[in-house]
């Protein structure tokens, strides 16, 4: 469970249990902040050409009027997800993820994803979605029924229905599995509890172990220095050796890195600085957020920025579980002796909110604004199975390749990975320089150039 434009007070669940990172909705703001600039506009950004796709491909124009009254309610941008597709040069991409199975594991799901995401295809004229809901009820008991009246059950669906629509949004002919980890009678409305993050890393290994996808998008984060954190460390490290199994079998794995900023946990009352598990896992690609400023067709009208505004802010920093991995040797100077997160960022910011299609309780379907790194997440998932069509084979592990491609600015950015180097990632958090840095990893992605760059090994 992540969350939208709140005040910190109302989040309990999310930092006293985990950051469970992804998305509420996101609420309105008094006035979006000034933004500020990121890197120069000499230097090409994904998403500043115009859209190469034909007028036949546009969105259904109740798309954009849902928009425009999204904006006026809500004050925020209220993206779509054709104008991503567009910014990250999806729709430049001969590939669309066709032949290819991404897993997506979350907690509780929505009884209505299928529908809305059926829904979400037509009016964003995409593929018909191939989606199949595994369910993978508790050990003991019954499920507990889908209660529209629990805020967290709510939530959980919203979060979701995020992360299905954003890989299909990525990769629309590529097959969608949610493996949906259904919460115990009594124990829905505890959010993320230290037995739910086992049963979701349970689901995670047994992906791996059936060797049932080609990408795996695992949308929780545990603070690795939280209570919660400290009752897991046994399983972070079990789940090692299983994340590396998934690189042997050319798994990619992807999560988010949280939506706590530089510091998701407190101690004393006094912010600790941090990263987030399964993100911080060294056979994991961690993805981080930032803040997109975009013109209606989804060209940029400004450079990103690292995300920290009312909604959260990005994850990023050092582990202190797990050692510097031999991909990170480069950037040694930006994480010392461990494993820096995260390795790349992407859209999550919410004033620069991003909308779904949701039904909601039996209401009218509605587009609903979200924010978190559980968007970014998915969104990196969906790209990886472009990858994998385009090289007619998983594409697998891609630390080694993005940071040997990442190695210098002007490398990067002809592989699709283009350096941030403005914003911080909340309090106290972590500044985008130049290069590599702990709040936005190697930078934010150009799919167009990305998608080759990994294929031509």
């Amino acid at each position: 469970m992540g969350r939208g434009a709140r005040a910190r007070a109302g989040m309990a669940v999310v930092t006293a249990a985990a950051l469970v990172a992804g998305c509420q909705a996101v609420k309105p703001v008094e006035q979006p902040p000034e933004r500020t600039r990121g890197a120069g506009t000499e230097q090409r950004m994904p998403g500043t050409r115009a859209p190469a796709s034909p007028a036949a491909d546009e969105p259904d124009p109740s798309v954009r009027e849902a928009q425009e009254a999204c904006r006026k309610e809500q004050r925020t941008a209220c993206y779509t997800f054709d104008q991503l597709r567009n910014v990250y040069g999806v729709r430049d991409l001969e590939a669309t993820g066709k032949g290819q199975t991404v897993a997506v594991v979350m907690p509780v799901g929505s009884p209505v994803l299928e529908a809305d995401l059926r829904a979400f295809s037509e009016k964003l004229r995409l593929a018909p979605p191939q989606v199949e809901v595994v369910r993978h009820g508790p050990e003991d008991g019954e499920a507990a029924p889908f209660d529209w009246d629990s805020e967290v059950m709510v939530s959980q669906a919203k979060d979701t229905t995020l992360a299905v629509q954003a890989v299909h949004a990525m990769a629309p002919d590529a097959k969608v599995v949610l493996h949906q980890v259904d919460a115990a009678r009594g124990e829905a409305d505890e959010g993320l509890t230290a037995n739910g993050a086992r049963r979701l890393a349970g689901v995670a290994r047994q992906v791996i172990e059936d060797d049932s996808a080609d990408v795996l998008s695992v949308s929780f984060a545990v603070p690795e220095k939280g209570e919660l954190g400290r009752e897991l460390r046994d399983e972070f490290e079990e789940m090692a050796p299983v994340f590396l199994d998934a690189a042997r079998k050319g798994i990619t794995v992807v999560a988010p890195a949280g939506d706590g900023g530089a510091a998701p946990t407190e101690a004393d009352g006094e912010p600790v600085r941090g990263v987030s598990w399964p993100a911080s896992d060294p056979s994991v690609v961690a993805v981080g957020g930032l803040r997109l400023g975009l013109d209606d067709e989804g060209r940029r009208t400004d450079p990103d920025v690292v995300w920290a505004d009312r909604a959260g802010a990005s994850g990023g920093g050092v582990s202190e579980v797990f050692d510097r991995p031999s991909y990170q040797n480069r950037v040694e100077p930006a994480v010392g002796g461990k494993r820096g997160v995260p390795d790349l960022s992407m859209t999550a910011s919410g004033d620069g909110s991003t909308m779904i299609h949701f039904t909601e309780g039996g209401r009218t379907p509605a587009w609903v604004p979200m924010a978190g790194t559980s968007l970014a997440a998915p969104l990196f998932a969906g790209i990886v199975a472009d990858a994998d069509q385009e090289a007619g084979d998983r594409v697998g592990r891609l630390h080694h390749h993005l940071y040997e491609r990442g190695r210098d600015v002007d490398t990067g950015r002809e592989a699709g990975l283009l350096d941030i180097t403005d914003g911080t990632n909340g309090d106290d958090g972590h500044r985008a320089t130049r290069g590599y840095d702990l709040a936005s990893g190697l930078g934010t992605v150009d799919a167009s150039l990305l998608v080759p760059a990994l294929t031509d090994r």
